[in-house]
């Protein structure tokens, strides 16, 4: 600090000024420079105005407004009003019914104890409820929504939110045309409401997640996991464990990741992505001459080659049978079992491993799998 002025006084300086207030009601302004300000006992007014300002209410039921600057505001003790104003600041509610509002920029607010309403207004504002049933508003701008503990409210408004559901009483209201929204949770079931877009698990546990019309995507976890797409375009990702994902009406993507998953795709064309080895994806509707295998060959199935570079595996990397047959062959289709191997090397040493099963007697040619 330039200067400081750690005396009672209301008014600040064009310096870095301490500003303490007493045992009533005071109103205290920061002025000019970065000022750390205090209301003290009693229900205060607290202005920060120009600079990057500190400001506690301490005691009793306080107003704090950070003006311009990246500002820091706490409300302490008491049933508190906290507004960031210009730049990105952070707000603290402490103890007590507190109001939060972001302001103008990408601000953090922590409504901490009791039932809060927190507002972030305009900028893309991470809102934490904390403790107790708590009134979470996003504003314009991508938001991100923590309620916390408790059954909490939550709004994102415009822009593309994401929203932390860790408790079922939580609850999500988004309008049309909001925006594509994200859900993470950790409950063991969830289905997305109205205009909700993505889901998220971010349990250790089994999960089941249900989406809803629109164009969906939807991870599991480690578990083994039950994922529903619905109506829409979805994509579906169990991830780890032995997943079941049902696609629904609509060209859905499925994605079973590793373990041993159960894959149907609906109504409509769908693609079974294959990623992963050592388990079996089972594919219940494969429907030829509309749905379609893709493999990873980047990081995967890295023995395939999209020489023709058109996505389409190679007619001479597919083979029949359950052994290849010829050096090149990568993808072999048994129809008598309707399992699906991989032959990293064709003719060499390397066995082939199951990776897929559909229904016996399907025929299936290299046109079916995209690479």
């Amino acid at each position: 600090m330039s200067k400081s002025n750690e005396i009672e006084i209301h008014n600040g300086t064009e310096n870095d000024d301490i500003v303490k207030g007493s045992r009533g009601n005071d109103s205290l302004y920061g002025a000019l420079g970065s000022d750390d300000i205090s209301g003290g006992n009693g229900s205060d007014d607290v202005h920060g105005d120009d600079g990057d300002d500190t400001l506690h209410g301490e005691n009793g039921d306080d107003r704090l407004s950070g003006g311009s600057g990246t500002d820091h505001l706490y409300g302490d003790n008491g049933k508190d009003d906290l507004s960031g104003d210009d730049g990105d600041d952070d707000l603290h509610g402490g103890n007590g019914k507190d109001a939060l509002s972001g302001g103008v920029g990408n601000d953090d607010l922590y409504g901490d104890n009791s039932n809060d309403y927190l507002s972030g207004d305009d900028g893309d504002d991470d809102l934490y409820g904390g403790n107790g049933k708590d009134t979470l508003i996003g504003g314009a701008d991508d938001d991100r929504l923590d309620g916390g503990r408790g059954g909490d409210n939550m709004s994102g408004g415009d822009g593309h939110d994401t929203y932390v559901v860790d408790s079922r009483p939580d609850s999500i209201t988004e309008l049309y045309n909001e925006g594509t929204d994200t859900v993470l949770t950790s409950l063991a079931k969830y289905t997305l409401g109205s205009n909700l877009e993505n889901l998220e698990y971010t349990g250790s546990k089994n999960f089941t997640g249900t989406g809803n019309e629109l164009n969906n995507e939807i991870e599991g976890g480690g578990g083994n996991d039950k994922l529903y797409g619905l109506g829409g375009e979805d994509k579906l990702e169990g991830e780890g464990g032995n997943d079941q994902l049902y696609g629904g009406a609509g060209v859905d993507t499925l994605v079973g990741g590793g373990g041993n998953d159960i894959l149907n795709g609906g109504d409509g064309l769908d693609f079974f992505l294959l990623n992963a080895l050592g388990g079996v994806d089972t594919v219940q509707d494969y429907t030829v001459g509309s749905d379609h295998f893709t493999l990873d060959i980047t990081s995967v199935f890295t023995g395939i080659t999209d020489t023709d570079l058109d996505h389409i595996l190679d007619a001479n990397q597919f083979g029949t049978g359950t052994v290849a047959t010829a050096a090149e062959q990568r993808i072999l289709y048994d129809s008598a079992s309707g399992t699906v191997s991989y032959d990293a090397d064709g003719l060499g040493g390397t066995a082939a491993v199951t990776i897929a099963k559909v229904t016996a007697g399907l025929d299936l040619h290299n046109t079916d799998f995209q690479v």
